[in-house]
């Protein structure tokens, strides 16, 4: 039978109504970034909470860099001390390629090498250094605009490889931990 876990505390609830966030996980905290406020046209923002598990409140820190536009149906990631938001919406409804950095540490954003394609509602995830982008759609207003786009960032090269999905990739090395082997299967990065 699987443990159960209970919770030792309630947590509190947002201090705003927010839908479309991005949500991560840094140095034992969680940040909730951008999303949509109230849920009216154009009420898209760049205000970013981190939950404070001790006390059981929501703070507000640094907004983004996006300032007034904000961003939501964003993808992030977490890498080391520092959070990641990688394109999305901004209250226009503009696909975004712009790529924040938020330091956990310093409390401060910071802009770092754009997408090389405006991407939202991707997959984004860290692994040894590196971002790595899949999917996403490049306009809101087209379904049909959904992508198989690839994409690699260096976080400490800041630099964007990869593929936009219309080239072929090259090869990857997968590990197979059950037989503690790795084998070639495909890679843009």
């Amino acid at each position: 039978m699987p443990k159960r876990y209970r919770l030792r505390r309630r947590s509190s609830p947002l201090p705003y109504r927010v839908a479309n966030v991005g949500l991560a996980v840094s140095n034992r905290a969680v940040f909730l970034c951008g999303g949509i406020r109230g849920f009216r046209r154009g009420d898209v923002t760049p205000l970013t909470l981190r939950y404070d598990s001790a006390l059981a409140v929501w703070n507000c820190v640094a907004p983004m860099q996006t300032g007034v536009t904000g961003r939501r149906d964003l993808g992030i990631a977490s890498a080391g001390d520092h959070i990641y938001v990688v394109g999305g919406l901004d209250n226009h409804y503009r696909t975004l390629a712009s790529v924040e950095r938020y330091d956990v540490l310093s409390n401060q954003w910071m802009y770092v090498a754009s997408l090389p394609t405006p991407l939202t509602k991707s997959a984004v995830f860290s692994f040894d250094g590196r971002l790595f982008v899949f999917g996403g759609s490049k306009s809101i207003s087209d379904c049909l605009s959904f992508t198989n786009a690839a994409y690699c960032y260096d976080t400490k090269a800041d630099v964007w490889s990869g593929n936009d999905g219309v080239r072929s990739l090259s090869c990857v090395e997968a590990f197979n931990p059950e037989t503690q082997q790795w084998t070639k299967k495909c890679v843009f990065c």
